[in-house]
């Protein structure tokens, strides 16, 4: 933008517009402001952009984060349970929360099963918080997937849980649907425009350790509901989510 180039697009693509603050948000705000359109992964991003600049909504696009569903999902796995989380371990994806909510769950469904997927700042803190919880023979550490594993990944489990304390967008949900597999998530940020409540996965308040353990229950102890939704979240993802469709509309903007 300082040299003048035109015309220009700048892609938003989360904390860059959500609560951006100080000298930040005056260099984002005029940013978006000299900008000849904006895109946004997201309709809450596209929020967010034009609650920062008067008219950005007249030209602004919105095209999502696109997946590559598999072409024959592996069927729900026989046996125990197993839920999956897929992020970092910050405090914003709470990994604390879902253990506590694990916890609970444990009390009415004994043998359900948890892999917490990924690395981070607060990876040994929750290894502590696993063994008080007394939970280290129902909880594994992967560590951190490459890309190419995320779907054999969640072909080994049933649901995917994210608990977070806020989501722009969440990719992983749509990855895991596309496998379908059916998502538990908090109703934070953009998290409700790629889980159907209902439909495609169960949404629960944040910071709330007992409705995301009843949840987990609820799916945990009825496999229809979880096939069904596992089901309908795959075909959500190929009416809305396809990378190529997704693809195209950005280089059709561009």
């Amino acid at each position: 933008l300082a040299l003048g180039f035109r015309p220009t697009l700048v892609a938003v693509w989360g904390s860059d517009v959500v609560n951006v603050r100080g000298v930040s948000r005056f260099i984002v705000r005029r940013t978006l402001a000299r900008a000849d359109w904006i895109s946004a992964t997201g309709e809450f991003l596209g929020k967010a952009a034009c609650d920062l600049v008067k008219g950005a909504s007249e030209r602004l696009s919105v095209i999502p984060f696109g997946v590559t569903p598999p072409d024959n999902p592996t069927p729900l796995p026989s046996g125990p349970v197993r839920l999956c989380f897929l992020k970092k371990h910050r405090p914003i994806y709470a990994p604390d929360l879902l253990l506590e909510a694990f916890s609970l769950s444990r009390r009415k469904v004994p043998d359900i099963r948890l892999s917490l997927a990924g690395i981070g700042p607060l990876t040994e803190s929750r290894k502590r918080q696993t063994e008080e919880l007394g939970l280290e023979d129902a909880v594994d550490f992967p560590g951190y997937l490459d890309y190419r594993k995320v779907e054999s990944f969640f072909s080994d489990h049933h649901i995917l849980v994210m608990p977070s304390r806020m989501e722009s967008f969440g990719v992983a949900a749509l990855e895991a649907s596309g496998c379908a597999r059916p998502v538990i998530a908090t109703r934070v940020g953009g998290i409700p425009e790629v889980v159907s409540d209902g439909e495609t996965g169960l949404l629960v308040e944040k910071e709330n350790a007992s409705s995301l353990a009843d949840a987990i229950v609820r799916l945990a102890t009825d496999r229809e509901l979880m096939s069904r939704m596992g089901q309908d979240g795959r075909r959500y993802v190929q009416q809305k989510y396809l990378w190529e469709t997704c693809l195209d509309k950005m280089c059709e903007l561009y």
